[in-house]
């Protein structure tokens, strides 16, 4: 008897996808973007990591978190803290 095991399905997460345009909107999108992930971490407090991509020694190519925040956003994603400047 055999067993299949399927990873679970990827979960449409609206808040997290609008806190990820207002992050974007307010700083702007960096040169080499690669992508943001929001980890919630408790209530409505979630880390932001904006990610690009960098060369290395010309050849090598990987990823580094360009900006990072800690936002208190309400559920309809609004970022209610810090203010974010316009960087890019």
């Amino acid at each position: 008897m055999s067993t299949t095991i399927e990873a679970p399905a990827k979960k449409f997460n609206p808040t997290r996808d609008k806190i990820t345009l207002a992050v974007l909107n307010a700083l702007g999108t960096p040169p080499a973007y690669l992508q943001t992930k929001v980890l919630p971490l408790f209530d409505n407090r979630y880390r932001v990591n904006v990610y690009t991509m960098v060369s290395d020694a010309g050849t090598i190519t990987k990823s580094q978190i360009s900006d990072s925040f800690f936002v208190i956003a309400d559920e309809d994603g609004v970022i209610q803290h810090p203010v974010i400047q316009k960087k890019y």
